[in-house]
């Protein structure tokens, strides 16, 4: 089996964390994943916010992210993105969705467990962290180490289960 699927096996929503932090050099790491991501016409219609220390409590008190540490908020830009000509449907989320998918690939890679959180709402978090305007939060991937202790750590049930290939291939020839 190659590296690559192995990861993608591997990788799971972490939901408990430990308290040890994530050395910067890491969270470049998983940032430079991000930075490689394919979008529309190379636009790159995105920002992330790496928040760690005071400003994750007070990101902490607006919801909870499951103990972990650290949060990659990934913001698309409001005033950049391609925009499809024949119905106007814009990618910018699309291609920050592409991006953060990325960087969770490369957490597991690198050891750390990650969860996507999108439960929140926008206003409050750019609010709470001063995030200029044109930086719409769109969701957060929590980021540490999987708290392994007890019964918390893990894959859930949900996990594993994965619809068959028939329900989810077509073709047209």
């Amino acid at each position: 089996m190659s590296a690559l699927l192995e990861v993608l096996e591997k990788r799971y929503s972490c939901r408990a964390f430990s308290e040890q932090k994530v050395d910067e050099e890491l969270i470049d790491e998983v940032i430079r994943a991000g930075q490689l991501a394919p979008s529309a016409c190379n636009l790159q219609p995105y920002v992330f916010y790496v928040v760690t220390g005071g400003s994750m409590n007070v990101l902490s008190k607006i919801r909870p992210w499951y103990g972990a540490p650290s949060v990659i908020l990934g913001c698309y830009c409001a005033d950049r993105g391609w925009v499809r000509g024949s119905d106007h449907a814009e990618f910018r989320q699309f291609d920050l969705g592409l991006a953060m998918g990325q960087m969770a690939l490369r957490a597991c890679d690198l050891g750390l467990g990650s969860c996507f959180i999108a439960s929140f709402t926008a206003h409050e978090i750019q609010s709470a962290l001063k995030l200029p305007v044109e930086h719409c939060p769109e969701i957060g991937l929590a980021l540490g180490y999987a708290e392994t202790a007890g019964n918390s750590g893990g894959p859930s049930a949900q996990h594993f289960k994965r619809k068959e290939r028939h329900q989810i291939l077509f073709f047209r020839a």
